[in-house]
């Protein structure tokens, strides 16, 4: 688990009692009206899209 300082917490899954969304974002107040819509949408197609199998030779590849 990360917490908002980018700080991991490893949690055993049996010390799991319950999974569920955040009600809350993780995204800083005003950030997607500063990026724009067009920017907005294009972070969320990159997120969602699969990764590339073959990581090109320019540059390092998309970790996932």
């Amino acid at each position: 688990m990360t917490d908002t300082n980018a700080r991991s917490t490893i949690v055993r899954r049996d010390q799991v009692q319950e999974i569920r969304p955040s009600a809350t974002s993780i995204m800083p107040p005003g950030l997607a009206a500063a990026l724009g819509e067009p920017a907005v949408r294009d972070i969320i197609a990159y997120l969602t899209s699969p990764p590339d199998p073959k990581p090109s030779q320019q540059g390092p590849g998309r970790p996932r």
